[in-house]
């Protein structure tokens, strides 16, 4: 029974699929004629398709015990109930009614599909009612009309009943066998939305007349359909609701990206722009095509089933904007049309990876259609592993764009015996053990909630690009190849926990304020290259209870703390320091540093037990008022080089230098005082030191090794201002008959340690002032005598290149009452330190010539200046001269530049014997001055005194028959 059931049901439908009509244009009319003069029996369904292909979407229908499915040609003049087909006796104008009675209730009616590619928003029916019979006087009759939208035959669905499509006749006297009566009825239903591809229906039924019903009917009947603008394939589209790609409910479509419509249309590659919007979620499960997709931000596009084609059209193919997502989670992935379609992925985009083969090297995601920009988000979703042997993700992004790997789920076992190269930040939201042979390359860094293991047989992780990120939650569980930073900038960017293995920078490391919190006591640390340590607790309180840690031999650790007070720790092994921030700086602990001391910012405060040593070798740069040493400092010695000590203490900066006088091993320690020393006691020779400074000292003190050596201080005359002593009362300032020298308390006095070099002017604002050779050292600091010039006449002073040593040659026109002569040195022109002297040979008057050997200068520019001490302290200084080594060639220097006094010294150096010219030229080419030279060969040096000059650039060339030599300089 039941099967029987389902046959007669499967055959309705069919039926009723047969007798469906397809609007396709707004209009539509049925004059009923095609039913013809006859009865008709046996109409299957009630479909008057079967009757006549003209009568499609039409269907009579019959409830009660007196049902049937025959439609009965009549005239009116039957009372029996049934569907009939009106009209005079075998006339071919026909009209479609019926005859309620109590065995009988028939209606009828029409539907169709609206295929006119647009959504019908309203319908203006229009229809003639007929009465063909009148079967008691005087009351009305009537069909009732209405309609549904969600019928599917003329007995199912919602219907709505519309009162004023209904047909009724007036109440008339009895009558039959002709038109009775009849009305035209004309409405139009108003708001309705029936979208392309929907039915809809219409019927009429027989209203229940007191007494015998009246046999009525429909002619002529109409309607107009108002339909919406259609879209057009070339259209804009936006996702309206979450829905399927190929649904035209999940769009609205737009000509101009302004006025907008439900759309009619799925969009395909021809849109000008598809947007999947903020909150939407269109999935593609069956083809579809695109060009010219936008995902916003929260908007998500899944591909889920199949085949997703991308087209190269004019503009981008597709972006994933900053939130938005594309989710690939079919196994054909998408499909790129001709040309070179792309996908391009902006910063905060993510293309999510939900099923497997999109991961090979160079291929799928790793494929050049797939752009990824910095900040951009690649999420593997799945649990197993990713391609991770000989792959590389994001393959081609430059340097400076990071985008981010990101895996959400637990994987165990990634990687092979081929590297793995991640071109971006690794973000690990699940767990991840790591395998094989190959090294693992994160380029920009590691961050996210998951913890990574590197397994026994993993190869080393690597950290390498211009700039990378530690950070994260996650534990980092390393084994014997550990993890390896060479990026030149790379940020702890909160505190990490590391156990086991071995934490190697080769690049550069910022901490921030951040620790590796935890490490394993097994894990190793060493640093080859540069650590910024914000951590006020210092080096130590980054990489706590490390198993193992040590400085490399070319590390730098910069101490740039801004905040409060920073630990500098003490280690054997720094190799470059570097001081930076505003937070002051103390030393915990003994440090030696093997490299470099960098002062930038910020104050070291250090003391006894808690000392800063510089090897030999190490250098200084910097101090300032902002940075230098606030305590002892010290400073190995192994060379007659300068070793700086930039002390200072509140807020004053006064940096001292020790020369020593050999290469000795030794070990001098300073400290500067901002108070007088010893400041009762007198002068040794009050005829030579006649006052000292009370006001400041520096400490020296020579803790190991032999090598005597000179001290250099930095004259400040506003600094010494009315602190001056003579040990029993004030001094008066120094003015030019004075000369500032360096004084040294001896234990009983204070002894002026003038070498005849370093003294200056007693009206000099500033410059240095060196001491003679010492060997016996504190307290130091700023004394005066006279200055008295001895008459000495200067001429002839050259230095020549001999080899690697230079030679100094001078003579004195007048030689008389010189104690000695002292050459000094000086690699700026400006501070002289002496490097030797020589005993007078005659002083009886006459000329006598000398010469003394450097044997050490430098290689570039050397300035050698030669003075004389008389009887009584006088003095007298040579002019400066200048000589620049380059490995034995012909070097010209000219000095000094700029020039202000209008005289320019010249000197060559192994110069060929022949006729020259030496000629001046301004910034436009034109000649100044010029004049001959016949040279013997050799070194040759002279002045020349310049005309009257503008301010401005000038070169002077010496011109040979075989050599040519151009020098610039300054006139001021």
């Amino acid at each position: 029974m039941r099967k029987l059931l389902f046959i007669i049901l499967l055959f309705i439908l069919i039926e009723e699929v047969k007798g469906q009509y397809s609007l396709s244009g707004p209009g539509y009319s049925q004059n009923f004629d095609s039913l013809g003069a006859i009865t008709i029996a046996n109409v299957t369904g009630g479909n008057l398709n079967s009757v006549s292909s003209s009568l499609a979407g039409w269907f009579f229908s019959e409830t009660g015990s007196g049902a049937n499915t025959m439609i009965t040609a009549g005239t009116g003049s039957s009372s029996a109930g049934d569907t009939y087909n009106f009209g005079i006796a075998s006339g071919t104008n026909r009209r479609l009614g019926g005859v309620q009675s109590a065995s009988v209730l028939p209606f009828f009616g029409f539907y169709f599909i609206n295929n006119t590619g647009s959504t019908i928003t309203s319908l203006t029916v229009t229809y003639t009612g007929e009465t063909w019979r009148v079967a008691a006087a005087n009351r009305s009759d009537r069909l009732d009309f209405q309609y549904s939208t969600n019928a599917s035959s003329l007995n199912t669905g919602n219907w709505t009943d519309v009162d004023t499509l209904d047909y009724a006749n007036p109440g008339q006297a009895t009558g039959s066998g002709s038109i009775q009566h009849s009305a035209v009825i004309s409405y139009t239903l108003a708001g309705l939305s029936i979208s392309n591809g929907n039915r809809f229906f219409i019927r009429w039924t027989d209203f229940n007349a007191s007494g015998s019903d009246d046999g009525m009917g429909i002619d002529d009947f109409s309607f107009t359909a108002s339909l919406s603008a259609s879209s057009s394939e070339n259209d804009y589209f936006r996702s309206a609701i979450t829905g399927d790609w190929n649904n035209t409910a999940t769009w609205q479509s737009s000509p101009d990206n302004i006025n907008w419509m439900v759309s009619t249309l799925v969009p395909n590659e021809n849109a000008n722009a598809i947007i999947i919007r903020n909150g939407n979620t269109v999935t593609i499960s069956s083809a579809a095509s695109a060009d010219q997709l936008i995902i916003e931000n929260a908007g998500i596009l899944i591909n889920s089933g199949g085949i997703f084609t991308i087209h190269d059209g004019a503009g981008d193919d597709i972006i994933i904007q900053d939130g938005g997502v594309l989710t690939l989670a079919t196994t054909a992935g998408p499909s790129f049309g001709a040309g070179t379609p792309t996908v391009s992925i902006n910063g905060g985009g993510i293309l999510r990876i939900s099923r497997t083969g999109y991961t090979g090297n160079g291929t799928g995601v790793n494929s050049s259609a797939y752009i990824y920009q910095d900040g951009s988000i690649l999420e593997y979703t799945l649990s197993s592993s990713f391609a991770a042997s000989g792959a590389t993700y994001f393959p081609n992004v430059n340097a400076s764009t990071i985008p981010v790997f990101r895996t959400t789920a637990n994987i165990t076992g990634a990687g092979g015996a081929n590297p793995t190269v991640i071109n971006g930040i690794f973000e690990p939201i699940g767990n991840i053990s790591f395998q094989g042979a190959g090294i693992k390359t994160f380029r920009n860094g590691i961050k996210g909630s998951g913890n990574i293991t590197q397994d026994a047989t993993s190869g080393q992780f690597v950290i390498n690009g211009s700039s990378g990120k530690l950070g994260g939650t996650g534990i980092l569980t390393l084994n014997n190849p550990g993890i390896r930073i060479t990026s030149a900038s790379a940020t702890l960017m909160n505190n990490k926990t590391i156990n086991g293995g071995t934490l190697l920078i080769d690049g550069s490391l910022e901490s921030a304020a951040n620790t590796f919190s935890q490490f394993s006591g097994t894990t190793s640390i060493l640093i080859n290259g540069r650590v910024g340590v914000e951590h006020p607790g210092g080096l130590s309180d980054i990489f706590v209870n490390a198993g193992g840690f040590s400085l490399g031999p070319v590390s730098t650790v910069e101490y740039k703390s801004s905040a409060g007070i920073q630990t500098i720790n003490g280690r054997p092994d720094y190799f470059n320091v570097v001081i930076s921030g505003t937070s002051t700086k103390v030393m915990s602990g003994n440090s030696i540093i093997n490299g470099s001391l960098s002062l930038t910012n910020s104050i070291v405060t250090t003391s006894p037990g808690n000392l800063i040593t510089l090897t030999p070798t190490a250098s200084i740069v910097g101090g300032s008022t902002a940075s230098y040493i606030d305590g002892p400092l010290v400073r190995q010695t192994n060379n007659t080089t300068v070793y700086s000590f930039p002390a200072g203490k509140t807020g004053i900066y006064k940096p001292i230098e020790i020369i020593a006088a050999s290469s000795d091993p030794s070990t001098f320690i300073v400290e500067y005082f901002n108070n007088g020393s010893n400041t009762a006691s007198p002068a040794c020779n009050p005829a030579r030191l006649q006052a000292y400074v009370n006001n400041e000292f520096w400490d020296i003190q020579r803790t190991g090794g032999s090598a005597n050596a000179q001290v250099r201080l930095n004259y400040d005359r506003s600094a010494s201002i009315g602190h001056w002593t003579n040990g029993s009362s004030t001094a008066p300032d120094p003015d030019a008959s004075k000369a500032i020298t360096v004084a040294h308390y001896t234990g009983s006095c204070w002894q002026d340690e003038n070498s005849g070099m370093g003294i200056l002017p007693g009206a000099a604002i500033s410059g240095q002032v060196t001491s003679k050779i010492l060997s016996d050292f504190s307290p130091i600091t700023f004394g005066y005598g006279s200055l008295v010039t001895l008459p000495v006449g200067f001429t002839n002073i050259k230095a020549i290149q001999q080899g690697d040593a230079v030679k100094i040659e001078w003579s004195n026109t007048s030689e008389l009452e010189v104690l000695y002569y002292t050459i000094g040195h000086s690699a700026d022109g400006q501070n002289f330190y002496s490097i030797g002297s020589v005993h007078p040979i005659s002083n009886d008057g006459s000329r006598v010539d000398y010469s003394f050997i450097d044997t050490h200068p430098v290689q570039g520019i050397n300035y050698y200046q030669v003075r004389s001490f008389g009887t009584g302290g006088t003095l007298k200084n040579s002019i400066i001269v200048k000589l620049e080594m380059r490995g034995g060639a012909t070097v010209l220097s000219i000095y000094p530049s700029p020039t202000r006094d209008g005289q320019l010294k010249y000197q060559a150096n192994d110069l060929a014997k022949g006729r020259y010219s030496i000629s001046v030229f301004n910034s436009i080419g034109q000649q100044v001055y010029v004049k001959c030279l016949d040279h013997p060969g050799g070194s040759v040096s002279g002045i020349i005194i310049l005309p009257v000059l503008k301010s401005g650039i000038y070169s002077l060339q010496l011109n040979g028959t075989r050599d040519k030599f151009v020098k610039t300089f300054i006139v001021q």
